[in-house]
């Protein structure tokens, strides 16, 4: 072999070891509660949280559910059983936060409030997470006309990019205001209504598609420790005034606190069902799935917390769910919907911060805990936050080793192999 082939295989060897390198440090995040998770283009975000020892996290790292005929993230290692997450380098002042409010519009994640480690240290810090840059830049957003210091809440981003802030524990529970935030014009307002229900927090909010504010659950400052199911209050967006639903449950559902909520649509075509986030005609059947949080004690439901509500008919159900159900029911966790799967990550388990992560498949209007492993389907856009779908480039590196193969590996018609230790 001449010097070109041998100078070719040295790199190439290098090159091999560099991008070995790069996918072996994978991240591995620490056990966390009340932390903050965000789908933007294909990629969960998470950030935030309190570990073990008290602190609060600073970390914000990605898991891309980007899905391949080999998953790029179905773990670590061959020996592990965590996904393979990726931490991110960003610029900005940003403390971290904890049990605070976010949600992602374009490429953008917007958090407001949180508590510090110390119980009652509020916040009212409102930042963007600029997605798009590199690195990241995390930037201070004017909070003169945002809520009080708070945190416990669940903001809602609507299709035009105005996010709605509301309750949240503030030390008092006596603010019932709805603050919105048009993320296009970066100014505040709110509404104030006679109707409007008592501040709470620790509630999970779900959008619509007629445009309304579903808040399910959650707590009431000395009055109610567990708001009942059995009513709704809605707010209203094109009208700015609240409503409520009535519903009813064949068995007793209790009300809870710090637990999540995912709006699931059902579609039948050509007499298959399918289920999608994204169809713009209108769904046969509407469906708000809840898992997790604290629950009262008169609560009967026995298969692992979930339990579902039918927009249409107004009823709560306990449906049957298919496989190895996780063997406890975190509170403070969060869940993130993508191509008909429910991504569970982290929690508070038994008063101890989780590092597990759960998958709930809900294909067909079906329900089935599955493993990564498991994620066969294709991938499909996920919810409608403005942004657009993102292709993953290949690696430069990945390039530079096709080019020289091609100029120095074919010598007189022949291809040189090269060898490449493992």
């Amino acid at each position: 072999m001449n010097l070109s082939i041998s100078l070719v295989s040295r790199l190439f060897r290098l090159l091999f070891l560099f991008n070995a390198v790069n996918v072996l440090q994978a991240f591995i995040p620490l056990p966390r509660f009340g932390h903050n998770a965000n789908l933007i283009n294909n990629k969960i975000y998470y950030f935030g949280g309190k570990d073990s020892n008290g602190n609060v996290s600073h970390d914000l790292f990605y898991l891309d559910l980007t899905l391949t005929s080999t998953p790029q993230y179905l773990y670590a290692s061959n020996s592990s059983k965590s996904p393979e997450f990726s931490l991110l380098n960003y610029t900005g002042d940003f403390q971290g936060t904890y049990l605070s409010g976010s949600t992602a519009w374009k490429n953008s994640i917007y958090a407001f409030g949180g508590e510090g480690a110390k119980e009652g240290d509020f916040k009212n810090t409102f930042i963007k997470i600029r997605i798009d840059s590199n690195p990241i830049i995390i930037e201070q957003l004017d909070n003169t006309n945002a809520p009080s210091p708070r945190g416990r809440l669940t903001p809602v981003v609507d299709k035009q990019g105005k996010i709605y802030f509301f309750g949240g524990w503030d030390g008092t529970g006596s603010d019932n205001t709805m603050y919105i935030f048009d993320s296009n014009s970066a100014t505040w307002t709110t509404v104030k209504s006679d109707s409007a229900p008592d501040m709470i927090w620790g509630y999970a909010a779900i959008l619509t598609d007629d445009e309304r504010i579903l808040y399910i659950g959650g707590n009431h400052h000395d009055k109610i420790r567990y708001m009942p199911f059995d009513s709704i209050p809605v707010f209203n967006i094109n009208t700015s005034d609240w409503e409520r639903i009535n519903t009813t449950a064949d068995i007793p559902i209790a009300g809870r606190v710090a637990h999540v909520a995912i709006l699931d649509r059902i579609y039948r075509t050509n007499d298959v069902i399918f289920v999608s986030i994204n169809e713009l005609k209108v769904a046969d059947k509407k469906r708000v799935i809840i898992y997790g949080g604290e629950r009262d004690s008169s609560d009967k439901t026995t298969n692992g917390g979930i339990v579902v509500l039918d927009l249409s008919t107004k009823k709560f159900t306990q449906p049957n769910i298919e496989g190895k159900r996780p063997d406890y029911i975190p509170y403070r966790t969060t869940a993130t919907y993508f191509n008909d799967y429910i991504f569970v990550a982290f929690g508070n388990r038994n008063n101890i911060p989780s590092v597990e992560f759960n998958i709930l498949d809900i294909y067909n209007g079906t329900l089935k805990w599955v493993q990564m492993a498991n994620l066969t389907r294709p991938p499909s856009n996920g919810p409608d936050n403005g942004a657009g779908s993102v292709v993953d480039k290949p690696s430069a590196n990945v390039g530079i080793l096709i080019i020289l193969a091609i100029v120095f590996g074919i010598k007189n018609g022949r291809f040189y192999e090269l060898e490449i230790p493992i």
